[in-house]
């Protein structure tokens, strides 16, 4: 997979939606899943990778969070307030 160095880091309260990566890693072939939004509950507060910095996160769809899922496989479509 081919990323960029840096890739926003949503926050609790962002909406998300998988992106292109998160679609490939958790539900290739299911591209109507990147209309699925879903609210950040949790960030880790450290990066798990470095110096790539990689940071965990959980969301409210059970059926996605139970994967070890990463800032990386979502965009932010809405910050939150």
């Amino acid at each position: 997979m081919n990323r960029k160095l840096t890739h926003p880091v949503p926050k609790v309260g962002d909406t998300v939606v998988l992106n292109d990566a998160g679609i490939e890693r958790l539900c290739d072939g299911f591209t109507h899943m990147k209309t699925l939004k879903m609210k950040v509950l949790w960030v880790d507060s450290e990066s798990i990778t470095f110096p790539e910095p990689t940071y965990e996160i959980k969301v409210d769809n059970p059926e996605i969070d139970k994967y070890m899922i990463d800032h990386w496989l979502f965009d932010i479509v809405e910050p939150g307030s």
